[in-house]
């Protein structure tokens, strides 16, 4: 019987994010059902030709349309309605000058989700990431074969289906200070299951 040897190697490498994506909330509150929509829709319509004025050509999503009834203090019947708008900045130094604008522009309406960081092409990153992931696989099966009194033949099989996935945040990945962000790093993983003969 064929004698082999399979370990799961991984591999990490380090990249900083080159682009946002910028998510943010217009909510108003009326008395009236139409009145809380045409606010909302005028509002976020400024938000979107505000968007366009400072990324350019911004991707972008305007969507999470609700509109619900609330009773204030004084048990008046209110509306509030929401959307959201999702802008995907290109160039990550406009990130902060864009919720800037939007603050400016929409006012005590504007909600501030969040911002994500991404990077544009990973794929570098991921091949040197692969790379890694196979030569720690390499290291741990020599030992393991030379426990064995054996050596590492030829490989036999290749396992990458747990390779990749989104990079992930380091504890340094997001600072914003003044709207300026600093994007630090991101790592990416690679995971490789090889098996070898062993000779």
């Amino acid at each position: 019987m064929e004698r082999t040897v399979t370990v799961t190697g991984h591999g990490s490498t380090s990249l900083v994010p080159d682009r946002a994506v910028v998510r943010v909330a217009v909510t108003v509150v009326e008395e009236t059902v139409a009145a809380a929509w045409r606010r909302v829709s005028a509002l976020t319509d400024l938000a979107v030709a505000t968007a366009r004025e400072v990324v350019g050509d911004p991707g972008l999503e305007a969507h999470a349309v609700s509109v619900w009834p609330q009773t204030d203090g004084d048990r008046r019947l209110r509306f509030e309605a929401r959307r959201g708008v999702v802008v995907h900045c290109g160039d990550l130094t406009v990130a902060g000058a864009l919720l800037e604008a939007l603050v400016d522009e929409v006012g005590d309406a504007l909600q501030v989700e969040g911002i994500g960081l991404e990077v544009a092409d990973p794929t570098a990153a991921l091949d040197d990431a692969r790379e890694r992931a196979f030569d720690d696989a390499e290291a741990r099966a020599r030992r393991l074969a030379a426990r064995a009194g054996a050596t590492l033949g030829d490989v036999l099989t290749i396992d990458d289906s747990a390779v990749g996935g989104p990079p992930y945040p380091s504890a340094r990945a997001m600072k914003a200070e003044a709207a300026t962000l600093v994007p630090g790093e991101q790592h990416l993983e690679a995971s490789l299951r090889i098996t070898w003969q062993l000779v």
